[in-house]
C-alpha cells in the first residue's frame, strides 16, 4: 500500500511539475507574441524595420529616407493594442508615452502623434498619407496599405 501511494504521489508531483512547465512556456509565448502589425503607405519602400527605428518614428520624430517627416498615429490610450504596442515597441506605458508627448509639447519641440479610434480609421490615414505609420491589430485585415515585419 506504502508503495502505490508513494508511485501515486511521484506521479502526481510530476503532472504539476509538467502542467506548471507547460502554463510558464504559454506565459512566455504570449508574452512575445506581438497582437498588432505596423502599417505604411504602400508609396513607403520599406518591408521591415527594428523595434528601434519604429521607437525613433514615435518618439523623436524622424524623416523616411528622402526627407519625408513621418506621421506616427496611435490607437486611444484605452486600447489594449495601444497599451502592448508602447510596452513592445517603445518600451514605455501608457503614462510614460504621455508624459513624454506632454513634455515635448510643453516645450514646443514636437507635436504628439495623431490619435484615432478605429483600425479602420488607422488603415485609412495610412492609405491617404505618403509618410504616415501607424499599427493596428493582428486580426485587423491591412488592406491597401504596407504591413511591414518588425524585427529586433
Amino acid at each position: 500500500m506504502r508503495y502505490i501511494v508513494h508511485k501515486l504521489s511521484k506521479s502526481v508531483l510530476i503532472f504539476i511539475v509538467s502542467i506548471t512547465a507547460l502554463m510558464s512556456l504559454g506565459e512566455l509565448r504570449a508574452e512575445t507574441t506581438d497582437d498588432f502589425q505596423v502599417i505604411v503607405n504602400e508609396g513607403i519602400h520599406y518591408t521591415m524595420l527594428s523595434r528601434q527605428e519604429i521607437s525613433d518614428f514615435y518618439l523623436q520624430m524622424v524623416l523616411w529616407t528622402g526627407g519625408a517627416k513621418a506621421e506616427p498615429l496611435v490607437l486611444p490610450r484605452d486600447s489594449a493594442i495601444h497599451e502592448r504596442f508602447l510596452r513592445d515597441v517603445l518600451n514605455k506605458s501608457v503614462s510614460e508615452f504621455e508624459g513624454y508627448w506632454y513634455k515635448q509639447a510643453f516645450q514646443g519641440d514636437l507635436n504628439p502623434p495623431v490619435t484615432l479610434n478605429t483600425d479602420q480609421e488607422v488603415i485609412d490615414y495610412v492609405k491617404s498619407h505618403p509618410t504616415a505609420i501607424g499599427y493596428i491589430s493582428k486580426s485587423t485585415r491591412a488592406k491597401g496599405v504596407t504591413v511591414l515585419e518588425v524585427v529586433d
